[in-house]
């Protein structure tokens, strides 16, 4: 009898903490519409879905030299949605590379071993800025530059 006491003395005192605002819950955006608990039955609202970034572009190839370039690259596949397939495969060709320059690949490649042998002398370990490019590749097997995104090192999350 003791026990049961005490668990309801301890549900009465975090309910009256959340209620006035002591305690604060910590409440996704997506659940509710980001409005208390307390104000109607939680209703379920996917998160927003980015869109796609480079219409005709879903699936892609990677290109990424190192470790950090790497999971730089996961990120951004996991964040536009993209598919990674094998280059044969591929809408387009995501490079991930690391360097001091503002933009250290060239628009266009004669092929595809061009831009990875580019990529690859880039100061893909200790480059202070984060490249991706994405390239399209052409019926020649020539690729072109599409979209070019860089960020610096330590801004990731």
């Amino acid at each position: 009898m003791k026990l049961k006491s005490y668990i309801l003395l301890l549900v009465i005192v975090s309910f009256h903490d959340v209620l006035f605002g002591q305690l604060t819950p910590s409440i996704p955006p997506w659940i509710n519409g980001g409005k208390p608990w307390w104000t109607g039955h939680p209703q379920i609202v996917k998160p927003p879905v980015v869109t796609q970034i480079i219409p005709g572009i879903n699936k892609v190839a990677i290109i990424a030299h190192s470790i950090s370039t790497g999971r730089d690259a996961e990120k951004l596949l996991a964040r536009f949605r993209w598919q990674l397939v094998p280059l044969k495969k591929a809408d387009g060709i995501l490079v991930v590379c690391r360097s001091m320059l503002a933009n250290p690949l060239n628009h266009s490649y004669g092929d595809i071993r061009s831009l990875d042998k580019d990529a690859d002398m880039q100061m893909n370990i200790c480059g202070e800025l984060f490249h991706a490019y994405v390239y399209q590749i052409n019926n020649d097997l020539s690729v072109s530059l599409v979209k070019h995104f860089s960020r610096r090192a330590h801004d990731l999350e």
